[in-house]
């Protein structure tokens, strides 16, 4: 997965407590990294029914136990790392450069 600078921007929303912003960034997207940071603002705003569906959307399990600050702090983890979790499907095989094999004899 790519890393947008709507992931960055959001994240900037949460640490600046602007939950609003932070959601209508991440309403639009359609990736499970914006799928996790919008199930965190639905949690952080006290809505745990929307906040589970968009954790399962995200293939994150839900849990109410964590701080708004280690909350946030995984998401910039996310951001840094990129981890497997959040990587896209690979849709194809990446191929190495096709060996020659021999001498080269030119053709005149």
């Amino acid at each position: 997965m790519t890393i947008k600078p709507d992931h960055r921007r959001a994240l900037a929303c949460l640490k600046r407590r602007d939950w609003d912003k932070a959601h209508a960034i991440v309403m639009g997207m359609r990736d499970k990294l914006a799928f996790l940071i919008h199930g965190r603002v639905h949690r952080i705003e006290g809505d745990f029914d929307n906040a589970r569906y968009w954790y399962d959307r995200a293939g994150v399990q839900y849990s109410k136990s964590k701080t708004l600050a280690s909350e946030i702090e995984e998401i910039a983890a996310v951001l840094a790392t990129r981890p497997r979790a959040f990587a896209a499907p690979r849709t194809g095989t990446r191929r190495s450069p096709r060996r020659r094999s021999g001498s080269r004899r030119s053709r005149a």
